[in-house]
């Protein structure tokens, strides 16, 4: 196992130890001790405790987030619905 793989691994249980976070719906990617997260939280204060227990294990370089706030109860419309509803608006 690389030294990616082992701060993969390493990043990823600290994520699970926090119960504030739902680790299971956060990607992580490791190239050369920067972590990339990825992935969907339920609010920004999950999403800022990620990036720094992700930041506080041992090797981490610097932490990319690229995690996303979805707010519960807000839905979201797919852009090629959108797309499809400016076609038929336009067409009728």
């Amino acid at each position: 196992m690389n030294a990616d793989h082992k701060l993969q691994k390493l990043v990823l249980e600290a994520l699970d130890f926090d119960p504030d976070i739902d680790c299971s719906r956060i990607g992580v990617g490791v190239r050369g001790g920067i972590v990339t997260l990825s992935g969907h939280v339920g609010s920004n204060l999950e999403k800022r405790k990620a990036e720094i227990t992700a930041g506080c294990v041992p090797g981490v370089r610097a932490v990319i987030d690229d995690v996303l706030v979805e707010l519960p109860g807000r839905t979201q419309t797919e852009d090629e619905q959108i797309a499809e509803h400016c076609l038929e608006e336009l067409s009728a």
